[in-house]
């Protein structure tokens, strides 16, 4: 779920910074804001495109069961006007990226667009930061923002760079590299949302992995770092109150800060936790709401990484039959899901893309596998199956799934200078680490596979590494979100169930999300979400989401009986009209484009017409390719709703 963030700088209301002025801290327009919740900071204008931003502070409790005596947070506050915007008809409209790690501005951006839809002068764009959640422009934050606890390890936490000595070639530990407390143990495996570099089908590297997780979890929530004091003298450890449900008060506490009946949401990914929260736990207060790739609504470990797993299996096997379609080129023609340009391709993984597949996994396994050498008097350096697993998992969440085919074949390949150029770009990639000198400085990161023989990364000393990231966040958040807590034996028998039932890069995305959620030490808060709530929301999902498995949406759909779903038979993570942010995220590679301009042209305007209007499109609306869009309606209840 932590995909969508990378696409906030790619949106076409990214702000040029470069370009920006700044202004003195007035409210924006038409709004006026409560002073006991929040305060305005600052704000500036684009010169290309007049876009109006501003900053400010919300002040919320830690505890919102204890307002009085709880310590007091501080959580940034984004706001985007449209051009010559004057007002807001309807109030705000507060955008969630997902992540978790959604900040204020990403926030901010995925909502001007839906709100683009809606119309000059209905909505405000608002996007607010999570709990614990990185700053993603430190030197705009307001100090007291940029003083709150981040479920990060700081740079501060790095250690001098050991000199790489030859005799001490591949015995690295973590420890050389940091000091942080929330750091993976020494011996640990890398990790991610949707992979450990394990071989998942290997039960002795599986035990080791989640002993590693339960050493960090426990040393880390222990950390001192995070006790607070209430005026009260009670001590608050704030890992306690993070969480999709706290934030839905801190949401409340934005609302009644801007003096507002009510507010929207659009939820994307993660996000839709958080709109889903919102509207469970204060259904008077929430005006339209979107819930885009969802998560589960059903709060439990297990069912969230069985969840993963069954997405990631699913978007496998569709990219592995959209290959198989390519093995004629379809030069003058479309397949049944998807139309081809004309430039398509036979498929670079042969004739039967399945059969090709295992056979790069079984010589992952093989000895002495793939391998590379960072120089040619270097040992070889050996690619791990997980690793494989997880690289391909974030490429169909972010990438062309043309790409993703790419990076296959180049593994694949019988040409050694193809094979080896692909395994030392995913080394590259995922075995990287911050130089402490220049933290954030990418030009100076160190791989560590080539000078220590050892292969650490973000997820080793806790800290965001450019597309890597350090799960600290979603361990976190995620930890108090979903409930199910297990034994060492009893996650061992758990990860036995998914490993008979689900393929190897399955079986490794339900360790990355069981092994950060099983022994979080957290007491869980589970998601609220749906029930006997009325609101109308709008639910959509892929089928072939690998990020966010379909089924969660259609769950979701039921959670809200007064909800509609629109169903895209697209691929990768996210729907959306247009499409299905495809666009912004560069996967329309010529090869596989959907048929959004005339097939797609009913959930665009579905999309709009709900923003605009709030009228729900037709339920189970589905955005079909390669079909036309049927265009004309009934409902049963007699009221009309076009397609």
């Amino acid at each position: 779920m932590a995909a969508l963030l990378a696409a906030a700088g790619l949106l076409a209301v990214a702000m040029r910074v470069t370009l920006m002025t700044r202004g003195s801290p007035v409210p924006p327009l038409s709004l006026v804001t409560d002073s006991r919740y929040m305060r305005w900071t600052s704000h500036r204008t684009d010169r290309a495109s007049n876009i109006t931003e501003w900053h400010g502070v919300l002040k919320v409790p830690l505890s919102h069961r204890l307002p009085a005596t709880s310590p007091m947070l501080a959580l940034e506050v984004t706001l985007l006007a449209a051009p010559g915007q004057t007002g807001a008809s309807r109030g705000v409209l507060v955008g969630h990226c997902g992540g978790p790690g959604s900040g204020a501005m990403c926030g901010a951006r995925v909502a001007y667009e839906r709100a683009q839809r809606a119309g000059k002068n209905t909505f405000y764009a608002v996007g607010l930061s999570q709990r614990g959640v990185q700053l993603e422009a430190p030197e705009l934050a307001d100090p007291e923002v940029a003083s709150m606890p981040r479920t990060f390890c700081t740079p501060d936490t790095l250690r001098p760079l050991p000199d790489p000595r030859p005799e001490k070639w591949g015995s690295y530990r973590v420890s050389d590299f940091t000091r942080c407390e929330c750091a993976l143990p020494d011996g640990a495996p890398s990790m991610g949302e949707t992979w450990v570099d394990v071989d998942p089908a290997n039960e002795s590297q599986v035990r080791h992995y989640f002993r590693g997780i339960q050493e960090r979890n426990r040393r880390c929530y222990e950390s001192a770092k995070w006790l607070m004091v209430g005026t009260d003298g009670a001590v608050y450890n704030y890992l306690d109150y993070l969480g999709s449900n706290v934030l839905a008060f801190d949401l409340d506490r934005l609302r009644r800060g801007l003096r507002l009946p009510k507010i929207s949401i659009a939820g994307f990914s993660y996000g839709t936790c958080v709109g889903a929260a919102f509207a469970t736990i204060l259904p008077r207060t929430i005006d339209r709401l979107e819930l885009n790739s969802n998560c589960p609504p059903d709060a439990e470990a297990e069912a969230l990484a069985t969840g993963a797993a069954r997405g990631l299996e699913q978007g496998i096997d569709k990219l592995l039959q959209l290959c198989s379609e390519l093995r004629d080129g379809y030069e003058h023609g479309a397949s049944r899901y998807h139309t081809l340009a004309s430039d398509a391709v036979p498929c670079p993984l042969g004739p039967d893309p399945w059969a090709s597949f295992d056979a790069l996994l079984d010589n992952l396994r093989s000895s002495p596998g793939l391998t590379a050498r960072a120089a040619p008097d270097s040992p070889p350096f050996r690619l791990g199956v997980g690793m494989v697993g997880g690289y391909v998992s974030t490429c169909m969440n972010l990438q062309s799934w043309m790409s993703c085919l790419g990076h296959l074949a180049g593994l694949a390949s019988p040409n050694a200078t193809v094979r080896d150029a692909k395994i030392k770009q995913i080394l590259d990639e995922r075995c990287t680490l911050p130089d402490p000198s220049a933290p954030h400085d990418p030009s100076k990161r160190v791989i560590t596979w080539r000078l220590y023989g050892v292969c650490l990364g973000a997820s080793h000393v806790g800290m965001n590494v450019g597309e890597q990231d350090s799960f600290l966040d979603q361990s976190s958040i995620m930890g108090v979100d979903y409930y199910g807590r297990f034994s060492l034996h009893a996650a061992m028998r758990v990860y036995r169930r998914a490993r008979d039932d689900y393929g190897t890069p399955a079986t490794g995305a339900f360790l990355g999300w069981f092994g950060a959620l099983f022994d979080w030490p957290a007491n869980p808060d589970p998601i609220r979400s749906g029930g006997t709530t009325r609101t109308k929301a709008l639910v959509s999902g892929n089928l072939y989401d690998p990020g966010t498995a379909f089924g969660w949406t259609a769950a979701m759909r039921k959670a809200f009986p007064d909800s509609a779903l629109l169903v895209s038979q697209g691929v990768g993570h996210i729907t959306d009209g247009r499409r299905r942010w495809v666009d912004f995220l560069g996967r329309v590679d010529g090869r596989w484009v959907d048929d959004v301009t005339e097939d797609y042209a009913g959930c665009l305007e579905a999309v709009t017409r709900y923003w605009a209007s709030g009228e729900l499109p037709v339920d189970g609306l589905v955005c079909r390719e390669g079909a036309p869009v049927v265009a004309a309606e009934a409902d049963g209840d007699g009221v009309s709703r076009r397609l």
